[in-house]
């Protein structure tokens, strides 16, 4: 039985191109655009999908953005060996989605450095990231 639970896991993990629960998963769907300006959603915690290394070896995972004045941030925890945040400094560039959103947004990670931002996080142990438009 418990042979059978973990084969169905697999398969519902596998049948699945983008992240699922606590499950990373591969390459997003959905239509591709640029990462807007500004996003029109109210500032708090939202949920995103993370792609990292969109171009090579696509790895998605559920992940919690931070909204603040129309911006996505994500404040990885420095201390956990994680592969999506690795992944970040083999290549800056990340697709996402948002919660009730469709589309895939195409994005690049920069490390934040501005104190009005930083203060508004708990940086013990973390680093500040925006999503940002692409170069």
């Amino acid at each position: 039985m418990k042979h059978a639970l973990t084969m169905l896991a697999v398969l519902l993990v596998s049948a699945c191109s983008g992240p699922f629960f606590y499950f990373p998963g591969g390459k997003l769907s959905g239509p591709e655009r640029e990462i807007p300006e500004f996003y029109d959603i109210e500032d708090g915690t939202h949920f995103i999908e993370l792609e990292t290394l969109p171009s090579t070896e696509p790895y998605s995972v559920n992940r919690n953005g931070e909204f603040i004045s129309g911006l996505i941030y994500i404040d990885p925890d420095l201390n956990a060996e994680k592969t999506w945040y690795a992944n970040l400094f083999r290549d800056t560039m990340v697709r996402i989605k948002v919660s009730g959103d469709d589309n895939v947004c195409r994005a690049m990670d920069k490390k934040e450095t501005d104190p009005t931002i930083l203060e508004k996080f708990d940086l013990s142990g973390r680093a500040v990231y925006q999503l940002v438009r692409r170069h």
